[in-house]
């Protein structure tokens, strides 16, 4: 082939390349014409001052829940599934009005072992009062690899029909640092990715660092600068049997503090 030859093939990829770019850029421009309905509410917590809902989350978005070790991140995230699950009002602050078509619920856990996430679930029942939900599947990945977490996760959300909440408690155990950069971007990536394309909302549950109130690791920050809500747990100075919910960061108005205990049965109450 002679040096003219390939220029013009060179060139004529080169073309060819750029033509396929500027049909994707242009897929991706927003018309400011077309008519776009507002996300579905997803979870919201109730003020009781003002008797109105706070919108906490959106189909097609995730949101955060952070806060020191033995904080009671798992029992506040457990009413927000039993909302989820049952479309009630869980202790007259919480609910999630997810619709028919969106009423799957996925609830994966990395940290604890089997029989407490068992327990988490039969808590779930207790607060919904129901024995078995039909639209709750929870995993327990403990003893996975981050690799193999990852995968799993992933090909349950691309597999479960009508999915419309998913809560993976423990999205530090998807990645083997977290303070990889590269890690952390591909977490925040996918859950972009899958809250968009199949219309569903993630609530991922994260560790604070031990001296501050930041999100752990490099992980930490990606994902608060992406959440559409951070809501912070911490446990009362005066009593650690109760713990106080805050708003960190919102794209939508912020809710006002609140607090929960453990009863003596085992559920949270507010």
């Amino acid at each position: 082939m002679s040096k003219e030859s390939i220029k013009n093939s060179i060139e004529l990829e080169l073309s060819k390349s750029t033509n396929e770019l500027s049909k994707k850029l242009e897929s991706y421009k927003i018309d400011i014409l077309k008519v776009i309905p507002p996300p579905e509410i997803a979870w919201e917590i109730r003020d009781d001052e003002a008797e109105e809902f706070i919108l906490i989350g959106t189909l097609g978005n995730f949101s955060m829940v952070k806060g020191k070790a033995k904080s009671k991140k798992s029992f506040f995230i457990n009413m927000a599934i039993s909302a989820a699950v049952s479309k009630g009002l869980i202790q007259n602050k919480i609910r999630s009005p997810l619709k028919d078509d969106f009423n799957q619920v996925l609830y994966f856990d990395t940290e604890q072992s089997e029989w407490h996430v068992q327990k988490a679930v039969k808590r779930i029942c207790s607060q919904i009062g129901v024995g078995i939900p039909s639209n709750l599947n929870t995993y327990n990945l403990r003893k996975l690899s981050p690799s193999e977490r990852l995968k799993l996760i992933e090909y349950a959300i691309e597999n479960t029909p009508n999915l419309g909440f998913v809560v993976i408690d423990g999205i530090r155990d998807l990645v083997t640092s977290i303070n990889d950069e590269a890690e952390a971007s591909n977490i925040a990536s996918k859950l972009l990715k899958w809250t968009e394309e199949y219309n569903i909302h993630i609530v991922v549950v994260l560790h604070e660092n031990p001296g501050s109130d930041k999100a752990r690791g490099h992980i930490g920050t990606e994902l608060m600068n992406k959440a559409e809500t951070v809501i912070a747990l911490q446990v009362d100075k005066s009593d650690d049997k109760i713990s106080t919910v805050t708003a960190g960061f919102c794209r939508n108005k912020s809710f006002k503090p609140f607090a929960f205990e453990i009863t003596d049965d085992g559920l949270p109450k507010i």
